[in-house]
């Protein structure tokens, strides 16, 4: 994406704190005149710049659902990645969060090697996973809200898939009507245990989404195994977003 802004008069800024630029390429000033640059401290250049921080958007749903692998999963009938927060019970299911560091000796194998976990590469993991990265600020760990990361699905032309639901709800006093899964009928099918995936007038009345149903339980927090059997109908280019409503 890029911006190009023209002014033909001046442009000023005043800022109450700090202000800085973060660019993936290179930043370019150019004047036609005198350049100047004034500070009460310092001014420094140097050639180690810091990495951008990751934007941070709060989710405003009142239900977050998760889609994670069938029971017993073991990734040979389908490809499926996720941030790993132990919450499948599959095997190699850890928090990534526990397993993302460094070793104070190599190799690492050497049995008195000691592990160190690091925030700050599994902060520059969450941004591979997700950027931005989604909060949702209902659902707290330690008073900090979770985030959400989408999980990244690969399945096979006319092949069917079984996957399991991870569902969150914020008040269970005041549950969602309904919870649906929209996705485009010319890529793929998609049934639950409510039925098979039909076309809604009212949420797409050029019929070129369909909607399946999900269950809802009283309950804030609940797994539905094996609940959603997905059917890839045509060959997918392209990413494509399978969307909760």
């Amino acid at each position: 994406m890029s911006r190009i802004r023209i002014v033909k008069g001046k442009i000023t800024e005043i800022i109450g704190g700090d202000l800085r630029y973060f660019s993936e390429g290179d930043i370019v000033e150019i004047a036609a005149e005198t350049y100047s640059e004034k500070s009460a401290g310092k001014i420094l250049y140097g050639d180690n710049p810091e990495a951008a921080p990751v934007a941070e958007i709060d989710i405003l749903a009142d239900a977050i659902v998760h889609f994670r692998p069938k029971r017993n999963w073991k990734g040979n009938d389908y490809g499926m990645d996720w941030m790993r927060i132990d919450d499948t019970g599959l095997f190699g299911d850890v928090k990534y969060s526990e397993l993302v560091g460094t070793y104070d000796k190599y190799p690492s194998s050497d049995e008195s090697a000691v592990f160190t976990a690091s925030s700050s590469l599994y902060n520059g993991l969450k941004k591979e996973y997700s950027n931005p990265i989604y909060k949702i600020p209902w659902l707290k760990e330690d008073n900090n809200p979770l985030d959400y990361f989408a999980t990244w699905l690969c399945v096979e032309k006319n092949k069917e898939v079984t996957l399991s639901l991870k569902i969150n709800i914020k008040d269970k006093k005041n549950l969602p009507k309904e919870l649906l899964i929209e996705y485009d009928n010319q890529l793929c099918e998609i049934s639950t245990s409510q039925g098979k995936g039909t076309e809604n007038i009212t949420l797409d009345p050029l019929s070129q989404k369909h909607y399946a149903k999900i269950e809802i339980k009283k309950s804030k927090e609940y797994k539905l195994v094996d609940e959603v059997k997905i059917k890839v109908l045509a060959d997918i280019e392209t990413t494509e977003t399978i969307k909760v409503l």
